[in-house]
């Protein structure tokens, strides 16, 4: 199978058509559409892997925007001092590390709850 996401220069990089059917291949094409979650901030799921205090791993839910969110940093809140979370499989994030304590991730988290962050991206 081959799977592509932009079809601009398909020509130029696939064989001819026949190419494909007389190997059996099937070809997809992906297209990257904008998601809208009107009314939606994004929301983080702590994972039930998690170990409170010492191990947090969260999804991000409804991402607004067709871009992806390649980094992913927690602080306590009232401290400057940022952690860069660490990215494990998809969209989960990790850290090792004592429970980071503020308001959109509440000090005493708990594994399997959703937690509103009260933002969304711009697109």
């Amino acid at each position: 199978m081959v799977i592509m996401e932009d079809t601009s220069r398909l020509e130029m990089l696939l064989p001819p058509v026949n190419y494909f059917i007389e190997t059996g291949l099937d070809v997809v094409l992906a297209i990257r559409v904008a998601c809208n979650y009107l009314g939606y901030n994004i929301w983080f799921k702590i994972n039930k892997s998690s170990n409170y205090p010492y191990y947090l791993s969260l999804v991000l839910l409804y991402q607004g925007g067709e871009s992806d969110i390649v980094a992913v940093e927690v602080s306590e809140e009232g401290i400057s001092d940022w952690k860069e979370m660490w990215r494990r499989n998809g969209g989960v994030w990790v850290i090792v590390m004592p429970s980071p304590k503020g308001n959109i991730i509440p000090s005493s988290w708990k594994a399997g709850v959703l937690y509103e962050s009260g933002i969304q991206l711009e697109y």
